[in-house]
C-alpha cells in the first residue's frame, strides 16, 4: 500500500542473500523489470531520497511507485520505466536548460545535487510535476538554479508545481529518463503506477 501521512513505512529485516544491489536509478528500474530477485538501492537519486548509503546485511524493504514513460519518436511509439524522474527540455543548440520550456516529473526528491522536489516521496501515490514556462529569462533561471541545491525554491509565476498521477506533452523536445538520455521525441506521457514494486534500503553495513 502507498504510504500515508503519519504512517510507518517499510518492513525491517535481514537483506536477502540473493539481493541485486544497484548503483544508479536506471539500474534499479531495469532490475525491477527483468530480475525476479530482490532489488537493493545503493546509489542514485532514488537512493538519496530514501536515505540509502550503500549496501548492507540488514535493512528495510519499502514499497515503490514507478513511472511508465511513453514517447513517440520518428513515427514509432516506445515505453520505458522510471523510478526517480523524467526530464523534458529543449535541445542544447536551442538553449537546453536556459531557454525554452522545461518539464520535470519527479518520483524522487533529487536530480543529482539539486533538491528539485522537497515534497517528493517515492511511495505516496503521486509524482511532482514541475513546469518552467518558456518566457522565464536566463537571469531568473539562474536565480532559481542557485537555490536548488538547498531546496530553497524561488516563488515565480512562470514556475508551476503540481502533484499528479499523469503528465504529458506534445512538443518536440529532448527526453531523459532516470538520468539516461532518450534523445529527441515528438510527444511524451508519464503515468504513475502506485506501489508497483518494492526495494531494499540498507541500514547496517
Amino acid at each position: 500500500m502507498s504510504i500515508k501521512r503519519r504512517e510507518s513505512w517499510g518492513s525491517p529485516g535481514d537483506v536477502p542473500d540473493d539481493v541485486v544491489w544497484c548503483e544508479s536509478d536506471r539500474e534499479v528500474a531495469d532490475a525491477l523489470l527483468v530480475d525476479d530477485r530482490p532489488v537493493g538501492v545503493a546509489a542514485g537519486d532514488l537512493a538519496r531520497t530514501l536515505g540509502a548509503s550503500g549496501r548492507g546485511v540488514t535493512g528495510v524493504e519499502v514499497g515503490l511507485d514507478m513511472i511508465e514513460v511513453e514517447y513517440e519518436a520518428s513515427g514509432r511509439s516506445h515505453t520505458v520505466w522510471a523510478v526517480a524522474h523524467c526530464i523534458v527540455r529543449t535541445s542544447r543548440w536551442r538553449g537546453g536548460w536556459w531557454r525554452g520550456p522545461i518539464d520535470v516529473v519527479m518520483n524522487a526528491q533529487f536530480v543529482s545535487d539539486l533538491d528539485v522536489a522537497p515534497r517528493g516521496h517515492p511511495n505516496d501515490g503521486r509524482c511532482e510535476w514541475i513546469s518552467v514556462d518558456a518566457a522565464m529569462t536566463m537571469r531568473q533561471r539562474w536565480a532559481a538554479w542557485r537555490r536548488l541545491p538547498r531546496g530553497e525554491h524561488v516563488p515565480h509565476p512562470l514556475i508551476r508545481t503540481r502533484s499528479v498521477t499523469e503528465a504529458s506533452g506534445s512538443r518536440r523536445c529532448v527526453l531523459a529518463v532516470d538520468g539516461s538520455d532518450i534523445g529527441v521525441v515528438d510527444a511524451w506521457r508519464a503515468c504513475l503506477h502506485p506501489d508497483h514494486a518494492s526495494v531494499w534500503v540498507a541500514t547496517t553495513a
